[in-house]
């Protein structure tokens, strides 16, 4: 059973630059996405209205066993808007390729953040030139998903039963358990930390 939501619209009520992320929330949950600059200058009021807080439980928060059964259907309803079939036996190595990195659109080019570091996998994959179906699909077919610490990684949502999320850490970050909180709301998914420190030496013996 796939989650019960439907609603007439979404509206941000702050202002960000448009993403990748976008076309998903119309997609897969509401017939319209405005902006709170969209709306009428005068006083407006909506019937029913959800408020969502910025607060997320994945951050700091083992999931609740009542909660996985949610994702659960979460994930099966993104899955199914965008036609995307998990395959019976996921066999690919996949490892997220960082190359520059761009923390938002109106960035200048000279701003930009070399990623240099590359993780073990066979099928070196760089997300940010693919649609969100085309990440969809590479995820739901890994096997093994691994990368250094970053957004990419909430892609492990997407992963079946039996599969690995392989997380890279640096030193900065080692006391930062996002990735292994949100691991469990995947039970089916085993969860691995390894420092940053030990990259080239795993390379090399991959």
């Amino acid at each position: 059973e796939h989650l019960r939501v439907n609603v007439d619209r979404i509206v941000f009520l702050d202002g960000h630059a448009k993403g990748a992320l976008d076309e998903v929330w119309k997609t897969v949950f509401a017939r319209e996405v405005l902006f709170v600059a969209h709306l009428p200058k005068e006083s407006i009021c909506f019937e029913r209205v959800i408020l969502l807080p910025k607060a997320t439980p994945l951050w700091n928060k083992v999931a609740p066993s009542e909660c996985i059964s949610s994702m659960d259907r979460f994930v099966a309803r993104v899955l199914e808007r965008y036609g995307v079939t998990r395959p019976t036996t996921p066999a690919d190595d996949v490892a997220i390729k960082r190359g520059f990195y761009l923390a938002h659109p109106r960035v200048s080019v000279e701003k930009k953040v070399q990623r240099s570091q590359r993780v073990p996998g066979k099928k070196q994959v760089s997300f940010h030139t693919l649609t969100f179906k085309q990440q969809l699909e590479t995820v739901v077919n890994a096997k093994t998903y691994s990368g250094i610490h970053g957004a990419g990684l909430t892609h492990l949502i997407w992963m079946g039963t039996g599969t690995k999320l392989v997380e890279w850490m640096p030193q900065s970050h080692r006391s930062v358990d996002l990735f292994k909180n949100i691991a469990t709301w995947r039970p089916g998914v085993t969860f691995v930390r390894q420092p940053v420190s030990q990259l080239k030496y795993a390379i090399a013996s991959h």
